[in-house]
């Protein structure tokens, strides 16, 4: 009754943009280095600029996620995610509706202000955002036998309110402005 999923769309422009101009940052760092002193220095800065260019586009150019809500058994669901590269997908998140804390709705990205500084130093945190710097998300707060947990991600706003009505103990189905 409960199940859905959602594919969020993806802007991989300005990922791709941050990438491209790493890339030729760090490729024109190494090369330059060959005629500037402190060319090991450069070369390391280079190398970094690289390795940060090369994360950023496997993990927003070529990862796509998908969320969805399945029958976990009666009466029972779990929110997975799963991750898609190329022809490749593995669940990388799944959380029953009831071991969920908290579910708070950020409108500018941003971690809540509950769960900063102090408050989430013990909070393992895991971003499945299919963007680079979302324009809004969503923080799921979990209980698990590994301890605390935040999930970061991006849901439509069905699959938001599924998960409200799943886990009803403080969802406010108003927050969100309508899409």
């Amino acid at each position: 009754m409960y199940s859905y999923s959602y594919v969020p769309p993806r802007d991989i422009k300005k990922c791709s943009l941050v990438s491209l101009v790493g890339f030729i940052l760090g490729f024109g760092l190494i090369y330059v280095s060959n005629f500037l002193p402190y060319a090991t220095v450069l070369q390391i800065i280079g190398i970094a600029v690289l390795a940060v260019s090369i994360f950023m586009t496997t993990r927003y150019v070529v990862r796509r996620y998908v969320y969805s809500t399945q029958q976990a058994g009666e009466g029972d669901y779990d929110l997975v995610i799963n991750e898609i590269s190329g022809k490749n997908s593995k669940a990388v998140c799944r959380i029953n509706m009831d071991e969920i804390t908290d579910f708070i709705y950020s409108a500018d990205g941003k971690i809540p202000e509950k769960y900063a500084g102090k408050n989430g130093k013990d909070i393992l945190r895991f971003d499945y955002c299919q963007d680079f710097m979302p324009k809004d998300a969503y923080y799921l707060y979990a209980t698990l036998r590994e301890g605390k947990v935040c999930i970061k991600f991006s849901p439509d706003r069905k699959l938001a309110d599924i998960i409200g009505v799943l886990r009803p103990k403080d969802y406010d189905f108003a927050a969100r402005s309508e899409d």
